[in-house]
């Protein structure tokens, strides 16, 4: 990141740099599904095939980096605790996180990894948002390894973007105030849309300022599109937000 240093203005842009390191270990997730029994039934194409999926085989050697990025996007202004945006970042091997700058503004803590609450959340579910996706396979094995592939697809995040900012009032609230006013009173919040690789897309309610406990999934869709590769947020009308 490259901000420039308002403290000293002067004709000479100032120019400091901080960066968000990616971790170093592989996300893999737990599907619940044995694993080795399968890949020892399949044929040696079907093997091949597993393996060659980066998203279900993530730890296989390749010339594929999966620690790196795939994305970071800017929140909407007024995300942490002292008014700035945060970043959400996305990596290769789908870890999707939260991150804010520390206040001197040289480096970045991560707030919150998505990625993990929405597993627990869908692991706690019993995988039934992925389930629903299992054709009827004509034997075991077959029924494993998609069984295998739509539970970790649902889990792979491969796009987001950040909603406008939202002010939520209540009724009483609402009813006591102008309405020129309501724009700077009430708690804010923005809307995180991620896409994942089953086609479904997640929408996280983000309270500001951002903490783990104020990072709720509001709602889920399914597009029944796979592999969605972007999404974006427009708004429809001055009394909704996208």
């Amino acid at each position: 990141m490259i901000p420039c240093d308002q403290i000293y203005p002067s004709d000479n842009v100032a120019l400091q740099t901080s960066k968000i390191a990616p971790c170093r270990k592989v996300k893999t997730f737990d599907v619940g599904t044995p694993r080795l029994k399968v890949e020892r039934a399949l044929s040696k194409m079907d093997g091949h095939q597993l393996m060659l999926d980066r998203t279900i085989s993530p730890l296989i050697q390749s010339n594929q980096v999966m620690t790196g990025f795939r994305a970071a996007v800017w929140s909407p202004r007024g995300a942490d605790h002292l008014g700035r945006c945060v970043i959400a970042s996305l990596s290769c091997d789908h870890r999707l996180c939260i991150h804010e700058s520390r206040q001197d503004g040289q480096d970045w803590n991560k707030l919150v990894e998505l990625s993990e609450l929405f597993y627990e959340h869908v692991k706690g579910e019993g995988f039934h948002l992925a389930d629903v996706r299992i054709s009827q396979a004509n034997d075991e094995h077959g029924r494993l390894m998609e069984e295998i592939k739509w539970r970790t697809y649902c889990l792979a995040a491969i796009a987001v973007s950040w909603s406008p900012v939202f002010t939520a009032c209540s009724i009483h609230e609402m009813m006591d105030r102008k309405k020129e006013s309501l724009a700077d009173e009430g708690s804010k919040f923005a809307l995180l849309a991620v896409a994942m690789k089953s086609g479904h897309v997640v929408v996280w309610k983000v309270s500001f300022p951002v903490t783990p406990e104020s990072c709720h999934i509001d709602h889920m869709l399914d597009t029944g599109s796979e592999v969605p590769t972007a999404l974006g947020w427009a708004r429809l009308s001055d009394h909704t937000g996208g």
